[in-house]
């Protein structure tokens, strides 16, 4: 009875887990969108921009890697998803941009 007992202590709690989840794919989101950002042409950056987003995806890689590694990060997951949502918005943003000037050679 003791060893099931000592076994469920060690199991993390449902919480540790969706955070664990959720910060995971908010981080592999932002290395995927720095990397596609990097070279999508329709994406006019500056060399600040650039660099910008590459620190940022080395970061990205380094919180994974520690979240992988010791299943926690010292940033919070309010800061995980509110990077991946604004690199998701940029670009969303991007991508309708190069729609409507696609659409604006076909119609000239």
């Amino acid at each position: 009875m003791a060893a099931v007992g000592a076994s469920l202590a060690t199991q993390p709690a449902a919480g540790v887990i969706m955070e664990f989840a959720i910060s995971l794919t908010c981080l592999a989101i932002i290395v995927a969108i720095s990397g596609i950002g990097l070279y999508y042409s329709k994406f006019k950056d500056n060399l600040f921009q650039c660099l910008g987003m590459i620190g940022l995806a080395f970061w990205a890689m380094s919180e994974m890697s520690t979240l992988v590694k010791y299943e926690h990060c010292n940033t919070s997951v309010l800061l995980h998803v509110a990077l991946a949502l604004y690199f998701m918005g940029t670009a969303a943003k991007v991508v309708a941009y190069a729609r409507r000037d696609r659409k604006r050679e076909v119609l000239v």
